[in-house]
């Protein structure tokens, strides 16, 4: 390719790239000026595709809801999972081989009720030998006792003999002093040679014989006494024989008391009334005291624990008597829903979930409700007085900080605006204090086609 050649073909690839800007500008001036003026303006409320005023038909398909009964309802709505209200393992206490069993697997208990008994001879064995030692310690306590009414006997007797050794000392010096009279008027006869001396001597050996009986009295005064203290001294050592005895006598009690205890914890009994939710036995299986496996697991059904775990948005509204319900998956449509109250509450949040633990109440007398069965849990939180409420999504326009608002309502057939008192709001509803019936057909999600007398068509209703 020339020189000259080279200069034409550059410049016709400048003309043809000029030529593409300039066209390439015109076409994006021109798309601008066209969506600036097609852009409209945003609506006041939700409004759909089909909301066109140029294809709007003549006859208007809407959706409504009638008013609810009851003012408006502050709830949270959370899974809940169904637990027995008591769960009781029942283990072996004493080792054995299992004897009898009486229940099985989904039997119905009665508290107190036998479930199994463990052969345990051994431990009856013990039984019988601490009760007969209690009854060998309660007859020792018997003698013990009749030593201590002899020895209060004795102590009687010799206090009998201090007083008759008393008796006697005192007569004794009586008769003494007697026989010293005597001994005097004969000495004074003799020395006046009125009497022989033989006489004198007589009468002085009466007294001196009459002297040593008051010296024996007096000893004896002094056994008696002796005898007297060492009966008190029985009495007391009988009386602590008796203490001896007795506190034997409990020791004994209470070993037959514990054998007792361990025979009757050989039969395992039903703690309450309710259902046998395991079995892990058969007769004959030799079972061990305190192994971990239980071998029944008796649960109380007729009322069920729900399970709630509530978000901390919610926490402060929770209350114990709060109305709830819950629709349990597992049961037929026509019997799921179940009713209950707020019973307990954890009072404090999971700090990993931020969750709160509540525990409602379900009745379960048919038994229909089983463990382990999983629902939506509605927990009504708060509810104003209004006498019926509606979704806040159906008002048109509300006025006068919220206690007034206007509504859709469909009559005859045509779409008639209405003004309503409103009352509180909560949750996504509105209550109503005046201005509808719960039999008004009120338009759902009204858009900008609706006004004031257009010719509706109920395209589906729902109490709302």
């Amino acid at each position: 390719m020339t020189p000259s050649t080279r200069s034409l073909v550059w410049v016709w690839w400048t003309v043809f790239v000029a030529a593409v800007i300039v066209v390439g500008g015109l076409l994006t001036g021109y798309v601008l000026t066209r969506d600036s003026s097609a852009a409209p303006a945003l609506p006041t409320h939700a409004q759909s595709d089909d909301d066109d005023d140029s294809t709007q038909p003549s006859i208007l398909a809407v959706r409504v809801v009638t008013p609810q009964p009851g003012g408006a309802e502050r709830i949270t709505q959370q899974p809940g999972t169904v637990q027995a209200y008591e769960t009781t393992p029942i283990n072996a206490q004493v080792t054995g081989y299992l004897k009898e069993r009486y229940v099985d697997i989904g039997h119905l208990v009665k508290g107190g009720q036998p479930l199994a008994v463990i052969d345990v001879p051994d431990l009856k064995i013990t039984m019988e030998r601490n009760e007969a030692a209690y009854a060998q310690m309660n007859a020792r306590i018997t003698q013990m006792i009749a030593q201590v009414k002899v020895a209060n006997a004795e102590k009687d007797a010799a206090r009998a003999a201090q007083v008759q050794a008393a008796a006697t000392l005192e007569s004794a010096r009586a008769w003494a002093r007697f026989r010293r009279l005597q001994m005097d008027r004969m000495e004074k006869l003799f020395k006046a040679r009125a009497v022989e001396e033989k006489l004198y001597d007589e009468a002085k050996e009466r007294y001196e014989a009459s002297e040593e009986t008051v010296r024996s009295a007096a000893a004896a005064i002094d056994t008696t006494a002796a005898q007297y203290k060492a009966k008190n001294a029985a009495i007391e050592r009988a009386a602590a024989d008796v203490l001896a005895a007795e506190a034997e006598a409990k020791v004994a009690r209470a070993e037959w008391d514990r054998s007792k205890v361990n025979v009757a914890f050989a039969t395992l009994r039903a703690p309450y009334d309710g259902k046998v939710t395991a079995m892990n036995v058969s007769p004959g299986v030799f079972v061990r005291a305190g192994a971990n496996a239980p071998l029944f697991v008796v649960e109380k059904t007729d009322v069920m624990r729900l399970v709630v775990q509530v978000p901390d948005r919610d926490v402060r509204y929770v209350d114990k008597g709060d109305s709830a319900y819950v629709v349990l998956d597992g049961l037929p449509e026509h019997e799921n829903k179940v009713e209950g109250t707020v019973a307990r509450k954890g009072d404090s949040e999971d700090p990993q979930t931020r969750l709160m633990r509540v525990e409602i109440d379900l009745p379960n007398k048919d038994d229909k409700i089983s463990p382990g069965m999983f629902g939506q849990v509605t927990i009504i939180l708060e509810k104003s007085n209004d006498p019926m409420s509606i979704p806040v999504s159906s008002l048109v326009s509300e006025s006068d900080k919220g206690r007034r608002g206007q509504v859709y309502v469909v009559r005859d057939g045509k779409a008639v605006l209405v003004p309503v008192q409103l009352g509180a709001r909560l949750s996504g509803r509105v209550g109503v204090r005046s201005g509808l019936t719960v039999e008004d057909q009120v338009i759902a999600n009204p858009s900008r086609r609706l006004h004031d007398g257009i010719t509706v068509e109920v395209e589906s209703a729902r109490r709302g």
